[in-house]
């Protein structure tokens, strides 16, 4: 399947992902400063929504961090390197 961006769900999985957003959202505790990113797969598709952030570039920042400690209780390190040049050498 094809990664695709909608405001809208468009299949069991995402449908089930906005439910837990919604839910996530209408909940009295929350605080507008709360955000949330739910992944779901079923072992051959997955879905993923977002509450709370203005763009992409702040969920892929938190998915990094949650990422490196999960990594880290584990006793593992989480490690980036360039595939390509920086852009302008090479």
């Amino acid at each position: 399947m094809t990664p695709t961006r909608s405001d809208k769900p468009h299949d069991r999985i995402t449908h089930v992902c906005d439910m837990l957003i919604s839910k996530f959202a209408n909940d009295p505790r929350i605080t507008p400063e709360d955000r949330l990113i739910v992944f779901i797969s079923d072992g051959d598709n997955g879905g993923m929504a977002m509450h709370g952030y203005e763009d992409d570039a702040e969920a892929v920042g938190d998915i990094f961090i949650h990422l490196k400690a999960l990594l880290a209780v584990n006793g593992q390190k989480l490690a980036v390197f360039p595939i390509h040049p920086p852009v302008g050498e090479g």
